[in-house]
Parts: structure tokens; C-alpha cells; sequence
């Protein structure tokens, strides 16, 4: 939840530090003297008190991520002052500034030495909204919800406190209508799941991305995307082991490209998909489980070496073959066919339709 306060509701002007916020816990002063930033009961505002350069850092609630920003309503366009994210001290933070009408990413490290990291061109006026997104080593500045600066820095890049830094010129309202919080889960640039073992990959929830959303697997089961997505670029899912790649949840894709490759197959999902149709959307692909490839091949050598062959004896040496790989390999059989409710299912029909085992093995395996 994020730490918002409109600096209403004081009688009389107090600390910083003394005012309840209408959002959140509280403010906390880390360091500086008291009543450096105070709440205005006249304007309700926050006004800056201090003549001190060397300032203080008032603390918002603590929002638990790096990946965080912090904005404000301006109420002076020619101030020092800036709201901060990754705050440490007074003196070790990266922040956002209005100073001569002019939008400005700064950071303040020990000594201290303070650094504008990047300055925008786009004039500030008073009732502007600014906001300062910080996210792993890249941190962006907006002015009502237009970008207007990028920049890199990794100073500070774990920490997770974001606040507020009065220094310089006293008695002058500063910011309105103060919010901070941690940025949803969501990229600017790819987000990706990738799995190269046996299990899963797999990207869940609700995921707000800009560039590209994947799930890739290459081992033997599943790679998947699932939740409430919200994606500019493209969506794919692609798997290129023997089981299933997929995409599901309510799905919003500006550019309509969803892909579903290699053994996973979409099917449409208002019927069953017949034995045929999972039969030969198989032998398309060229899937087949280990073992009974193993004996396809055992069978064409046999087949191979017969002057003539027919086709009752290739089903004949083929189920007998089988059998005989069911008997050596019987965990890894029963591991396919119980691997769900259906696959119990199947294993009882083909238990009582041993003529149609070959097939039912094949469903279940693709299921």
C-alpha cells in the first residue's frame, strides 16, 4: 500500500516529524534538526524552515522494495529541496528537485557531494505533478505523466526508504499531496521465464510489461504465463521438450501475436480432443514418448529384415514389443499414466481396451 499524505488537518504549523499523514504511519526525522520541513496549517502544504544547507531526512513508512517512486504536487517551482528515493542519511540519497523552473534527477553521496544526474528542458509550474521512478540502476523523471528524463546510477541501489530533504531558504511552501510506494511488478523492457531442466518456468499474476512477455522451456515438462497481462510488444510461449507450453488469464496484447510452439498444441477448448487428433498431431510433430519410440525403432528393424511385410504383423510385433517394454520399464509406465486424474482414467480403459493401449498411451502422454 502506498504512503500518501495531503498535509491537511493541523490546527497549528508542527514538525514534520509530529504530523500524522493521511496515508500512512508516520514521518520519522533520521538525522538534521527538528522542524527543518513542517506542515503548514495555513496552506496545508509542506513548507521548508531551515537556512541550514546541510539539511535533514524526513522518512515515509517503509515501502519493502528498491523498485520504488516517490511523487509530489509542486507548490514552488525555485527550490532546492527534493523528495527522495533509496534515502540512507541527508547526505547519501537520489532524489527529484524543481530549481528554476527545470525538472532535475539528483543524487547526494557522503562528504557530501551532490551531483544532478540529468536536467529536463520541459518548464515546471506550480500545481505540477512531479514523480521520480527508480528501478534497479535506472531511475526516470515525469512531469504530469510525461517522461521527461532518464538516467543510470546505481548509488544506493538496494535500499528501501524514500522521504524528504529540507535545506536552504526558509518560510516558502515547498510540496503538496506527497505519495510513495513501491513500483508494481512490471518491466519496461522484456520479462521473461526460462526453464532447461525438468520441471517448470512459468510467470504468474498480474504483469504490466511494455516490451516483451516470454516463457520458454527446453527440458520435459512446462513452460507457462498465466494472470491478468497487460503487454505492448509481443506474447509467446514456446516449449521444445515433450510436454506443454501455454498461455492463460484474460490477456491484453496491443500487437495480437500469441504463439504457442513446439510439443504444446493449442486445442480448442470447447470439446474433448479425439484420439486421431491427438494421434496424428503427434507423429506431425515427431513426438513420442522414450520408450515407445524405442520400440518404433526395435519394430522397423524387425519389419525391415521380412521380404514382405503386412500390416496385422506390425500391429502383432508392435504390441507385443510394447508389452514387453511396459514389463521393464513398468515405474517409469505407471509414472506417465498417474501422473493426474486423467491419466488414472486412461490407465483403467486401457486396462480394459488392451487393443487400443498404443493409442491411449499416446493421449495420456499428451494430455
Amino acid at each position: 500500500m502506498a504512503f500518501l499524505d495531503n498535509f491537511n488537518g493541523e490546527a497549528t504549523t508542527v514538525d514534520l516529524a509530529s504530523h500524522v499523514p493521511s496515508g500512512g504511519t508516520a514521518w520519522t526525522r533520521v538525522d538534521g534538526s527538528a522542524n527543518m520541513a513542517q506542515v503548514s496549517s495555513s496552506s496545508s502544504t509542506l513548507i521548508k524552515n531551515t537556512t541550514d544547507n546541510s539539511g535533514a531526512l524526513y522518512l515515509c513508512d517503509d515501502q519493502g522494495s528498491a523498485d520504488q517512486y516517490v511523487q509530489y504536487v509542486c507548490k514552488n517551482a525555485d527550490v532546492f529541496q527534493p523528495a527522495v528515493n533509496r534515502a540512507v542519511s541527508r547526505f547519501s540519497w537520489v532524489g527529484v528537485r524543481v530549481n528554476a523552473g527545470n525538472v532535475s534527477i539528483l543524487k547526494c553521496v557522503p562528504g557530501p557531494t551532490y551531483t544532478a544526474l540529468a536536467t529536463g528542458t520541459t518548464t515546471v509550474v506550480v500545481g505540477d505533478t512531479i514523480r521520480l521512478e527508480s528501478q534497479g540502476s535506472t531511475h526516470r523523471g515525469y512531469i504530469n505523466g510525461a517522461l521527461e528524463l532518464t538516467v543510470t546510477d546505481s548509488h544506493n541501489s538496494t535500499v528501501t526508504r524514500q522521504g524528504v530533504v529540507p535545506r536552504a531558504t526558509s518560510g516558502a511552501s515547498w510540496l503538496d499531496d506527497f505519495e510513495a510506494g513501491a513500483l508494481a511488478g512490471g518491466a519496461t523492457g522484456s520479462l521473461a521465464a526460462t526453464e532447461s531442466g525438468s520441471d517448470a518456468a512459468s510467470l504468474a499474476g498480474d504483469v504490466l510489461v511494455s516490451g516483451a512477455l516470454a516463457a520458454a522451456e527446453s527440458g520435459g515438462d512446462s513452460a507457462a504465463i498465466a494472470g491478468a497481462v497487460a503487454i505492448a510488444g509481443s506474447l509467446a510461449a514456446t516449449e521444445s521438450g515433450a510436454d506443454s507450453a501455454a498461455i492463460s488469464g484474460p490477456t491484453v496484447v496491443e500487437q495480437p501475436a500469441i504463439g504457442n510452439g513446439g510439443g504444446g498444441v493449442w486445442w480448442p477448448s470447447g470439446r474433448r480432443r479425439t484420439r486421431d487428433e491427438i494421434d496424428d498431431e503427434r507423429r506431425r510433430l515427431g513426438i513420442l514418448p522414450p520408450k515407445v519410440a524405442e520400440v518404433v525403432k526395435a519394430v522397423a528393424q524387425q519389419e525391415a529384415a521380412k521380404p514382405v511385410v503386412q500390416k496385422a504383423e506390425i500391429r502383432r510385433d508392435f504390441k507385443r514389443e510394447l508389452a514387453q517394454q511396459k514389463a521393464l520399464y513398468r515405474v517409469e509406465y505407471l509414472k506417465a499414466l498417474y501422473a493426474d486424474i486423467e491419466h488414472q482414467r486412461l490407465q483403467m480403459q486401457a486396462q480394459e481396451e488392451e487393443e487400443e493401449a498404443v493409442a491411449v498411451l499416446l493421449m495420456a502422454l499428451a494430455a
